[in-house]
């Protein structure tokens, strides 16, 4: 056994049969590996290439899953504004009132999944609801623009919030040049969609409720950014990020009450009308509790999975997507247009290059699998 001799397939190696590599190995025989360590076994190859195949199949599953989270927000602010529609109350008051009770649904199916013992002791969580508040005012705003504007200005208000915010803590080095370009591009697009909607995104809607509506849309998009800043935690353990959840939404819910009472207070909306509840919108109060958790929920096992780029993006090409069907689908004027269509192309592909400058946000480490080596 001094020497080894070459026997095809393989070499018999301490009495053992050794594979080449790039030749079927026999379960049980050891493989070449050609480089490093030199040898490992065989039987390994079939459980590694199972797995291999799962993970394809699960990250396909996760694609789908980011695309369907953005497709589920257009679905909720379209609810939402069908909510305030019925309500007959004044527009800012039926906007904070859907976004209260909505928020309160998306905490109460959260409560299963969280623990008293986890509740936060730093301010993020609690900060976070607060920043939030100026999001009821995105009813309001779809209601005077069409959905797939205000999912386009939403993207050009995050994009330029997170550069802003990387940019003043001096965290401008690789990638931040893509993500400036992806932001001008984006800011051009949203431009062109604006323009494509002077006079015809709703007949009756003046140009200040349309400038109002932008700007309340932008205010809402940036706070969404220190929502995110402030709710990330690397490392919290499941429990702890679903008590967080929880944490931000009733706090949201409690700082929108007093703008609520303002709202009504200064409109002509009664309270017997506030809070009532039909029974015919039950299934829209669900869905919009439902979505809400689910989420708060994906954004918080996504990014661990697929990055933080790809999950934002992924979820922003699935809010302009089901916005763009919903406005063709409602006859929004000007949603067909060239002008829009332009647009819409320009936010996608702004964002995509955004995207691959990074998102500011800590990306996950990615497990790398290695060969067992014996």
């Amino acid at each position: 056994r001094g020497a080894s001799c070459v026997i095809a397939p393989g070499l018999i190696l301490a009495g053992r049969t050794v594979s080449l590599r790039g030749q079927r190995p026999q379960p049980g025989s050891l493989v070449w590996s050609g480089r490093g360590p030199l040898l490992r076994r065989a039987r390994d190859s079939e459980p590694a290439a199972r797995k291999s195949w799962q993970s394809r199949a699960l990250s396909v599953v996760d694609l789908i899953w980011a695309v369907s989270v953005g497709v589920s927000v257009t679905l909720r602010l379209l609810c939402s504004v069908q909510l305030s529609a019925s309500s007959g109350m004044e527009p800012l008051a039926a906007s904070c009132w859907v976004t209260t009770v909505s928020l309160l649904a998306s905490a109460a199916f959260l409560v299963p999944f969280a623990s008293w013992a986890c509740i936060p002791r730093r301010r993020g969580p609690w900060l976070a609801g607060l920043c939030t508040l100026p999001a009821f005012g995105l009813v309001a705003a779809a209601s005077l623009l069409s959905l797939g504007l205000v999912q386009m200005v939403l993207r050009l208000a995050t994009l330029s919030a997170a550069l802003s915010l990387d940019w003043g803590a001096g965290r401008s080095g690789q990638g931040f040049r893509r993500r400036v370009a992806g932001t001008a591009m984006v800011f051009v697009g949203v431009v062109a969609g604006i323009l494509s909607s002077a006079g015809a995104a709703h007949v009756g809607t003046s140009s200040y409720g349309k400038a109002a509506g932008i700007a309340i849309t932008f205010l809402a998009g940036a706070c969404y950014v220190f929502q995110a800043r402030l709710m990330a935690q690397p490392g919290a353990d499941e429990r702890t990020a679903c008590t967080n959840a929880l944490v931000c939404q009733l706090t949201n819910a409690a700082a929108q009450l007093p703008v609520l009472a303002a709202c009504m207070l200064y409109g002509n909306s009664g309270y017997s009308a506030a809070f009532r509840i039909h029974v015919s919108s039950a299934p829209l109060w669900l869905f919009s509790g439902l979505q809400g958790a689910f989420y708060l929920r994906s954004l918080q096992v996504l990014p661990a999975r697929l990055g933080y780029a790809t999950t934002f993006s992924l979820s922003l090409w699935g809010q302009l997507a089901a916005a763009a069907v919903l406005d063709a689908l409602l006859q929004s004027e000007g949603a067909a247009s060239p002008e829009r269509l332009f647009g819409l192309g320009l936010v996608v592909l702004g964002a995509a290059i955004s995207a691959t400058g990074g998102t500011g946000m800590p990306q996950a480490s990615a497990e790398k699998n290695s060969a067992k080596i014996l």
